[in-house]
């Protein structure tokens, strides 16, 4: 739902989400240790050849071989965002919109610690069942989030949260 508001210059106008509200994904330490341990011991055996004769031309090479990934790889780790709006949760990767649920589609929210890739990064994850299929994702605030999904569409089943999830 988008509302229109006036500008405090001229005839401008400003469009406000009402009821939307982004929640980053959680970055647990296994998979964050688990990746960089790769990536540095796959830097390690790149780079061990320019330990020996670093010249400029092997460490420019290393450069523009590594900064991209690197690039890549922490904006996925910190660039996973699940925005709950008036009537959609929309999963996004890095500014990329991963998939839209209609929240009014969303049957069930379970725990899970499915290791299986998806837009989630850590193991304490959350297990969304809707219509359409089921999506694993873990948010850092998982209270207010359910919460928040529950104001929209209070039939969603909550399935082995406890009663402290989060």
């Amino acid at each position: 739902m988008t509302r229109r508001i006036a500008g405090t210059v001229g005839t401008h106008w400003i469009n406000v989400m009402i009821g939307t509200k982004k929640y980053k994904s959680r970055i647990g330490p296994l998979i964050w240790s688990t990746v960089w341990i790769i990536v540095l011991g796959t830097f390690y055996v790149t780079a061990k050849p320019t330990f020996s004769d670093p010249t400029a031309s092997r460490i420019m090479v290393l450069a523009l071989i590594w900064i991209p990934p690197l690039a890549i790889l922490i904006g996925i780790m910190f660039g996973v965002r699940y925005i709950i709006s008036s009537d959609e949760l929309t999963i996004k990767i890095c500014h990329i919109t991963h998939r839209k649920i209609p929240v009014d589609r969303i049957l069930s929210i379970k725990r899970s610690f499915d290791p299986t890739s998806s837009p989630a990064n850590a193991l304490k994850r959350l297990s969304i069942k809707y219509k359409e299929g089921e999506i694993l994702i873990s948010p850092s605030n998982e209270r207010s989030f359910i919460e928040h999904l529950l104001e929209i569409n209070s039939n969603i089943k909550l399935i082995n949260l406890g009663s402290d999830y989060g």
